[in-house]
């Protein structure tokens, strides 16, 4: 009887003990390596907006309509204005998206045709010429900059992309040679035509800091815009011209969007 209330009184004791016994039995628990925290990405870093003005000298290699060349055609200079986003890769290159347009380019010509053309005339006409011409060109453009010296950072850069270029106002006068009198039934009007040409460009200039995350750009681009084409009716064919190209002194902003 002894025993057994001794037995009674033991058990719980040792199930008091034995649970402590297996953690010191195992050892001590492992202990988990720290997890690493990833840093924040700055979805601004490297991204930069730019806008830009330029005065563009406008010039062409030649115009025609049908079989007449006009030889001595004169196109106009004009102002154009530039919208742009792009990346900076690093300290030596960058690219960016451009959207630039200009407007009313006046090109006027003059020319001459055959007596076959103004029939009851010796000397035949001479044929003037008036249009205006606008563009509106998206490219693509990637650049070098090649250090910054004295605070000036000079760079070199191209561009591919494509241009849509719009002719309108399209009037045709032809004078009789013989009698210094407007020729009836040649001349005409002709409606707007918008064409899209593969367009490129080169550039040259230097940014200079003027402010945190702004830099002031003064650059020098040769951009070629591709042809222009009037409406070409049924008895009316259509007036073209050969490669538009256009030196531009530029200056605009780049602003880093950090």
């Amino acid at each position: 009887m002894y025993c057994s209330r001794f037995f009674v009184a033991l058990v719980p004791m040792v199930a008091l003990l034995v649970p402590s016994a297996f953690p010191a039995d195992l050892g001590p628990s492992p202990i988990e390596p720290a997890q690493e925290v990833e840093p924040l990405v700055e979805l601004g870093t490297g991204w930069y907006l730019r806008g830009d003005i330029g005065y563009s000298l406008n010039q062409s290699s030649g115009f025609a309509r049908g079989g007449v060349q006009f030889a001595n055609g004169k196109l106009a200079n004009s102002w154009t204005g530039t919208l742009g986003g792009g990346y900076q890769l690093n300290s030596w290159f960058r690219t960016d998206i451009t959207v630039d347009y200009r407007g009313d380019l006046r090109l006027s010509g003059r020319g001459h045709v055959s007596p076959a053309v103004c029939l009851g005339t010796f000397s035949g006409c001479d044929v003037f010429h008036n249009t205006k011409l606008s563009a509106a060109t998206g490219l693509w453009n990637a650049y070098v900059d090649l250090g910054t010296w004295s605070g000036f950072t000079p760079y070199v850069g191209a561009g591919v992309g494509a241009s849509v270029n719009r002719m309108t106002n399209v009037s045709n006068i032809f004078i009789n040679d013989d009698t210094g009198l407007e020729y009836p039934g040649l001349s005409n009007v002709v409606g707007r035509h918008v064409t899209t040409q593969f367009a490129w460009a080169l550039m040259a200039g230097a940014a200079v800091s003027v402010a945190p995350h702004t830099q002031v750009d003064f650059g020098y681009r040769f951009l070629d815009l591709g042809r222009f084409r009037s409406f070409a009716g049924i008895a009316t064919p259509p007036f073209t011209t050969k490669s538009l190209q256009a030196n531009e002194f530029r200056i605009g902003l780049r602003y880093m969007i950090d």
